[in-house]
């Protein structure tokens, strides 16, 4: 496989893509029956990395899905 021109300019840059269908499934496990564990959040959103959510709703509605401890280190 031939890396594309993004490869050539920041070979080290690594992406992580997780598709979210539920936002309920991003707040904890003991928030709402479908909430993710801390390990299981902690595995696909790691604690030590920055998260970018690419979300087409109101910002209002992620803060209030997201508690503040998921979102920063």
């Amino acid at each position: 496989m031939t890396p594309g021109p993004e490869g050539e300019h920041l070979p080290e840059l690594k992406v992580r893509v997780v598709n979210v269908v539920a936002l309920t499934c991003l707040q904890p496990q003991t928030e709402h029956p479908h909430g993710l564990s801390d390990r299981n959040y902690d595995s696909l959103f790691t604690r030590d990395k920055p998260i970018i959510f690419g979300f087409h709703g109101y910002p209002s509605q992620m803060e209030e899905t997201v508690p503040p401890q998921r979102l920063t280190p």
